[in-house]
């Protein structure tokens, strides 16, 4: 008994637990793989939306988007017409970046920065998949 008090006095001193055993292992292995196949199949039964992301000026914005959703990778090409779920349309709604805003005023010529979000992969929505 006195060997588990000073166990789990040396677990609080050092901050770490001790590894799993297998059996725990596979338990959350299990969880886990039950847990990814629940969200794809949510992914799928999803509504679908025929989507285009347009290419930008730079040569970053002409390389294909990555987004990932529930631990599901979706590599977008642009210029081309897709088809997504509903929760990869809410992932490019949530993609945003500042970007500086240089505003003079017309009798100080002082000049102000501020910043605003502007969405990192504008996409123009087609309609529902058919």
């Amino acid at each position: 008994m006195s060997q588990m008090k000073e166990e789990k006095a040396k677990e609080k001193e050092s901050g770490s637990k001790p590894p799993l055993t297998t059996e725990e292992s596979e338990r959350l292995n299990q969880s886990v793989q039950k847990s990814e196949a629940q969200a794809v199949a949510q992914l799928r039964q999803q509504r679908k939306v025929r989507i285009v992301i347009p290419s930008g000026r730079g040569e970053h914005e002409k390389c294909p988007v990555t987004l990932g959703v529930n631990g599901q990778s979706y590599l977008i090409e642009r210029d081309k017409e897709v088809e997504v779920p509903e929760a990869v349309i809410h992932a490019l709604e949530l993609a945003v970046e500042k970007q500086p805003l240089v505003s003079v005023d017309p009798v100080t010529r002082e000049r102000t920065m501020s910043f605003v979000a502007v969405p990192r992969f504008p996409y123009r929505r087609i309609g529902e998949a058919v």
